[in-house]
């Protein structure tokens, strides 16, 4: 058995003459659940298949190759797994998307093995980069600029809008506070941690005030959960969300000093940083999502710009302020969770994009 195994253990050459055996095995290390890795055994026989047909290997394999893979209307004929539990058939688009993004990492793996040329090529990360054939899941969607300042002005000044009339400052002698008063400081806190620190929705559910590090509320820990992205693991670590020091922005920072000192008075329950009542009970993802949508209507946006926007934008564009305050890469992916390096080059080609596919081709 384990003369076996060190034949697959990762050789380059293993992978150009016998991909699918290899890849199987290699997938058997990322710890994904039965039915995530019988999808992924079953799209990468689709993608050799092609391959093969066309007389290609791995090795001689460029991006307008895979251009006509994904236009090879025969192709999309495969994009039902039988492993699917029933789910519906996914779209052109989101079905493309994913297996570009399955042979990405199959080749960011492979490229960095024993015998592999130098500078090897990734033609589906190019073709990711690029956008080939992408439709609607086109990457990464952020604010403009314009759109930024609107909704920090919002964000950042005392009015409530039509939940209150009082100002976010806390009355030291008041106690405990009506939810009117409250609700509004502790959605400008919300989505200034979005927008000025990278949280996602499930980040900001499961927050406490024990992640909350210094009095100046600047510093953020979050501590591992396996649970996050459906309990899939990656060298020990959770899909979704892994142990990390996040860093606000200063205008982050205040809004959430400012909640913690109004949650401090309002006299809540539990140790939620945004709970929805006094009981302490917290925020889901739909909560979270009517807040957004409630202040980006008072920042002024119009309908067209509602419907582009969502949590996602706001912690997308947390990462655009890093790329174009050009923070160093190591930093940015530790600031946003980001398990793998290509993920920050997909989003800085629309930062940065001079040196993000310089760094690639």
């Amino acid at each position: 058995m384990e003369k076996t195994r060190s034949l697959f253990n990762s050789q380059y050459g293993q992978w150009i003459d016998r991909p699918i055996e290899t890849f199987n095995e290699w997938l058997k290390t990322r710890n994904l659940k039965w039915d995530s890795m019988a999808t992924y055994q079953y799209m990468w026989a689709v993608f050799i298949r092609w391959v093969k047909e066309t007389n290609h290997t791995l090795a001689t394999l460029q991006v307008d190759d895979v251009k006509k893979f994904v236009n090879e209307e025969k192709y999309h004929q495969y994009s039902k797994s039988p492993y699917a539990r029933g789910r519906s058939r996914p779209s052109r688009s989101r079905y493309t998307f994913h297996l570009l993004r399955l042979v990405e990492q199959a080749y960011n793996h492979m490229n960095q093995l024993p015998g592999a040329p130098k500078h090897a090529a990734n033609p589906a990360q190019l073709a990711m980069l690029k956008n080939v054939d992408l439709g609607k899941n086109q990457p990464p969607s952020f604010l403009n600029q314009d759109q930024e300042q609107r909704l920090l002005r919002a964000i950042s000044s005392d009015q409530e809008g039509k939940e209150g009339k009082e100002n976010q400052a806390a009355p030291t002698s008041r106690r405990p506070r009506r939810e009117a008063e409250w609700r509004h400081p502790r959605d400008c806190a919300l989505i200034g941690v979005m927008l000025g620190g990278g949280l996602r929705v499930s980040e900001l559910i499961g927050l406490t005030i024990s992640c909350i590090k210094n009095e100046d509320a600047n510093v953020i820990e979050l501590a591992y959960s396996p649970k996050a992205r459906g309990g899939d693991k990656h060298e020990d670590k959770g899909a979704g969300s892994f142990g990390r020091t996040i860093q606000l922005e200063p205008f982050a920072a205040n809004l959430l000093s400012n909640w913690l000192a109004i949650r401090q008075q309002t006299g809540f329950k539990e140790d939620r940083v945004f709970p929805t009542r006094t009981e302490g009970k917290p925020l889901d993802t739909s909560n979270i999502n009517r807040r957004i949508r409630a202040m980006l209507e008072l920042a002024g946006f119009s309908p067209e710009e509602l419907a582009q926007c969502s949590a996602q934008t706001l912690r997308n564009s947390h990462a655009a302020r890093l790329l174009r305050a050009d923070w160093d890469d190591q930093m940015i992916m530790a600031q946003m969770g980001w398990l793998e390096e290509l993920t920050l080059q997909r989003f800085a080609v629309h930062c940065r994009p001079q040196k993000a596919l310089a760094h690639v081709e």
